[in-house]
């Protein structure tokens, strides 16, 4: 068994269709009306149109990306004039990221292990 995807339903699909494509540097493509999907690896991450969708809850609602170098992808997305929630920090069981949040308020973490 593997993972195939992740589905978040929104109702402001275009804001988080810009919002991953500049995000993640991946093309975003619509399969069906209201359905956007990126591929992440083997993953595909849905961006699904939705309405009255609750806010997510911070604490059960993460994303976390595997990236080779945190610093470089912060610069990176800083410099699209988005905007984490603090610098890249080095964490006790060996790992170095940083977080933000989508327009929806999902949580996203850039993780590099050290």
């Amino acid at each position: 068994m593997k993972l195939s995807a992740v589905n978040l339903r929104t109702a402001r699909l275009p804001e988080m269709v810009s919002f991953y494509r500049d995000l993640l540097g991946l093309p975003c493509q619509e399969r069906v009306p209201g359905r956007w999907e990126v591929q992440v690896g083997e993953v595909c991450l849905a961006l699904v149109q939705g309405e009255n969708v609750p806010p997510p809850d911070p604490e059960n609602c993460l994303l976390e990306f595997a990236v080779e170098d945190a610093l470089a992808q912060y610069r990176r997305i800083t410099g699209l004039g988005l905007s984490p929630q603090g610098e890249p920090a080095d964490l006790p069981w060996g790992y170095r990221y940083f977080a933000i949040k989508d327009p929806d308020g999902n949580c996203i973490d850039f993780v590099q292990k050290l």
